[in-house]
């Protein structure tokens, strides 16, 4: 299901209760659309979950894709997906994470500054005025790294 760049997302649909695909105009390559490796269902009850998975699995029938008995879980309160923890509270960021990037050393280079930067932005959402602190780091320049290192000389 495709969502316009109009169209309003404050109430988005359940991507199975339609359970048809777009057409796509683009043949596929190597005979694939694409590779889904997690899907995370949920619901407001064990029936509701149930049902999703109802639809999941006839959706899937029809296009022809396969899911791991396996590789499932079931009835989770936290999860880990997509390198984040989801629960019915939301997103949060997982702690070993906060911790590396909390006991990584200050860049000395720009370059080692644009890919803290790089990571420090997958964990934006839980870093208080994170836009802020992010702000000043992305002004500094090579020329403000060779001044850290006379100081630090």
């Amino acid at each position: 299901m495709r969502i316009k760049p109009d169209q309003d997302r404050s109430n988005p649909v359940d991507v199975f209760e339609e359970g048809d695909p777009e057409p796509e105009p683009k043949p596929s390559v190597l005979g694939r659309r694409s590779y889904v490796d997690d899907i995370l269902v949920t619901g407001d009850s064990w029936d509701s979950m149930c049902n999703r998975v109802d639809k999941l699995l006839d959706v899937s029938g029809r296009w022809n894709l396969s899911i791991s008995v396996a590789k499932s879980y079931w009835d989770r309160r936290k999860v880990a997906y997509l390198g984040h923890e989801v629960s019915s509270v939301g997103l949060e960021a997982k702690p070993k994470e906060l911790d590396a990037f909390a006991n990584l050393p200050f860049p000395t280079k720009l370059e080692a500054m644009q890919s803290f930067l790089g990571g420090l932005n997958y964990c934006s959402r839980f870093i208080e005025d994170f836009a802020v602190y992010a702000a000043i780091l992305d002004e500094l320049r090579e020329a403000d790294f060779h001044e850290i290192a006379k100081l630090d000389a």
